[in-house]
């Protein structure tokens, strides 16, 4: 009740009894004024923010964090927008979305658009989606850029046998070496020797081991490897990974291309990994040497070893045995408390859920002790939090009796940065066995709680968070803009209203 009403009631000296009625009378009234204009409320709100100045490209990452084919119509008519960020945010959102649509508008960036950057992401982007044939990777070699030049041409050798397009791809890289931005000159080099044209190697070896040499460059090189597969680029893996001053993610990402290009990496992975004092290097190296089919003898004596990251060995060995033994494995693993043996540990489990399924719940009980044991006393959220919401969604999608029944034990206790964590977490999974959680969180007296409550419903367009997105999108505080534009999708969408929205929001787009 507002301060005008209560000051009426006073002056007309209503009964108690009767400023009661009132209150429920006008309450009721409100509730379903509100349930009536709700969609309108949502539609008008995102109409708003999207010609806000300040406010538009947070609505646009919202709606891309939404992940929602029914934006298509809307991402199409962004691709077409007179704004370079806005295109840039739509080429990334049809990248992620795919589907012949998206496809159709990427092709038509790559072709038209005014600003090379957007043609050149377009172009990575149909690669990715592997929409690019050698029809349009043909004619993105004559375009007037070196950058996507050198991107199409590289491509056109791997996936056209038509003979005049390898010829083209040829010609336009020997060009291309010569560029005078160094990147591209390397990135052509690169090319040519995936091509069998060793005449570069010389000149490639030298600006690999030359220090000076910048790690942008370095980077790219291994990625090319890495991606293209490139076996004569073994000898350039090796040189970055005997470079102990190079950064610790680009001698990773030699490993990488060494596990690319070269038939036995493991002995030479494991030497580096050996012989290195740092633990950041030893664990993704020890990651990359694990996927390779002759690593079990390597990882036996790693675990075997004292080094710390013995535990994370045991952990790789025990994973392909699911069972009570990974379960200890796991467990395990997870007390070395190290941000990047976490993230290891956490993407193996993705793996290993999206390949078992309920089968991989041996990960439940130390993922869900992991959860309990961060910070709790604490408003400011640390990494750590952020990591046990990524545990939190890990046993969601999981969703086995014991996940979900372990997750809502966490979000029953006391209010703290835990239960914050976990509640996040709840926002990622795509499994239905949240909503349950999820509807009761939606009775929490903390709006933080209820409003991951009403999000993670909101996914699955569960009525359930009808009255609560009402009250987010109706109220002028105490929501992010984020939040706001979430709750009014997701209740365009409990009303079977979202596809016809969006195509009205694609028209709003300049």
């Amino acid at each position: 009740m507002n301060s005008q009403m209560i000051n009426r009631i006073a002056a007309h000296r209503i009964t108690v009894r009767g400023a009661v009625l009132l209150w429920i009378i006008t309450g009721c009234l409100s509730a379903r004024a509100m349930g009536a204009n709700a969609t309108k409320d949502a539609y008008d709100y995102l109409a708003k923010m999207l010609v806000d100045k300040d406010d538009s490209i947070t609505v646009i990452s919202a709606f891309h964090a939404a992940d929602d084919k029914e934006f298509l119509p809307f991402f199409v008519a962004m691709s077409r927008s007179g704004d370079k960020e806005r295109r840039l945010l739509a080429t990334t959102a049809l990248g992620q979305l795919g589907g012949a649509e998206a496809i159709a508008a990427l092709k038509r960036q790559l072709a038209e658009d005014s600003a090379m950057s957007v043609r050149a992401a377009a172009i990575v982007h149909l690669l990715n989606l592997k929409a690019a044939d050698g029809r349009v990777l043909a004619a993105a070699v004559k375009i007037n850029d070196e950058n996507i030049q050198c991107i199409a041409s590289r491509s056109l050798v791997n996936r056209s046998k038509d003979p005049t397009h390898r010829s083209l791809a040829k010609a336009t890289l020997k060009k291309l070496t010569e560029s005078s931005d160094k990147m591209t000159a390397a990135m052509a080099s690169m090319g040519l020797l995936a091509m069998g044209d060793t005449a570069k190697a010389p000149g490639l070896k030298k600006l690999i081991a030359d220090p000076e040499t910048e790690t942008s460059i370095v980077r790219l090189i291994m990625l090319q490897i890495i991606d293209e597969k490139i076996t004569a680029g073994e000898p350039l893996a090796r040189i970055v990974l005997s470079s102990p001053k190079r950064p610790v993610q680009t001698r990773v990402l030699a490993c990488r291309a060494l596990a690319a290009s070269c038939p036995k990496p493991v002995p030479v992975i494991f030497a580096a990994l050996r012989d290195s004092p740092s633990t950041v290097f030893r664990i993704p190296a020890m990651g990359v040497m694990a996927k390779q089919p002759e690593s079990k003898q390597y990882l036996a004596a790693i675990a075997k070893s004292s080094l710390p990251i013995a535990p994370l060995a045991a952990f790789e060995q025990a994973r392909t045995a699911p069972g009570p033994a990974a379960t200890i494995a796991v467990d395990k693993a997870l007390a070395i408390r190290h941000p990047i043996a976490l993230n290891h540990i956490f993407q193996r489990a993705n793996d290993d859920i999206e390949k078992l399924g309920a089968k991989a719940n041996f990960y439940v009980a130390p993922l869900l002790k992991y959860i309990a044991s961060v910070e709790p006393d604490t408003d400011r959220m640390a990494h750590e939090h952020l990591l046990a919401a990524q545990a939190t969604t890990l046993v969601m999608d999981i969703g086995t009796p014991e996940a979900v029944g372990g997750i809502s034990k966490i979000l029953a206790g006391r209010y703290s940065a835990i239960t914050r964590s976990a509640a996040a977490g709840l926002l990622r999974t795509k499994n239905k066995s949240v909503l349950p959680i999820a509807r009761k969180l939606l009775k929490s007296p903390y709006p933080e709680l209820s409003t991951y409550g009403a999000l993670t419903l909101g996914h699955f367009a569960d009525p359930m968070a009808t009255e609560h997105f009402t009250r987010i999108i109706t109220k002028e505080s105490g929501h992010t803009v984020a939040e706001r534009t979430l709750a009014s999708w997701y209740l365009l969408k409990i009303k079977n209203q979202s596809a016809e929205s969006a195509k009205k929001l694609a028209k709003l787009i300049k």
